[in-house]
């Protein structure tokens, strides 16, 4: 009676950790670029929609102050006051994005209480990688992106 040993041979091994590598090689850059996509249209979208919040809280009045949105690197906030940098961070809402988008551009709106007019229009570029989006904001506080 002959016994068979069981188990893979040192060949067997190597030729699948080659497919293994082969594959990796082949779809990890896929997977970065579809990652760089994923976060710069999940910023786009959550900067658009912060905009709007700002500008709606605006118009409503709420705590008798005008609203505004700012992104800096790794977050979006909204907040309650005339500016960023004179706003009250007891209201801030802050939304948490990928710190490996860039921004220029136009990256602050304020908006006027009860008629929710933008005090500041421009355009805002978001980079990742090798793409970019925009989002822009007319006088009269209309979004394009």
């Amino acid at each position: 009676m002959q016994r068979h040993k069981s188990g893979f041979t040192i060949i067997e091994l190597l030729l699948v950790i080659g497919i293994i590598t082969i594959i990796g090689a082949v779809f990890l850059p896929v997977s970065v670029d579809y990652q760089q996509r994923n976060d710069l249209d999940v910023s786009q979208t959550t900067f658009a929609q912060s905009i709007r919040r700002a500008q709606q809280l605006s118009i409503s009045g709420e705590g008798d102050s005008q609203w505004g949105v700012t992104m800096t690197t790794g977050n979006i906030t909204i907040y309650k006051g005339n500016s960023y940098s004179t706003r009250d961070t007891n209201y801030d809402e802050i939304y948490g994005i990928s710190t490996a988008i860039t921004n220029s551009g136009q990256n602050e709106y304020n908006f006027t209480k009860t008629t929710g007019s933008t005090i500041t229009t421009g355009t805002i570029t978001m980079v990742n990688g090798n793409y970019q989006k925009t989002v822009s904001v007319n006088a009269k506080g209309i979004v394009n992106y």
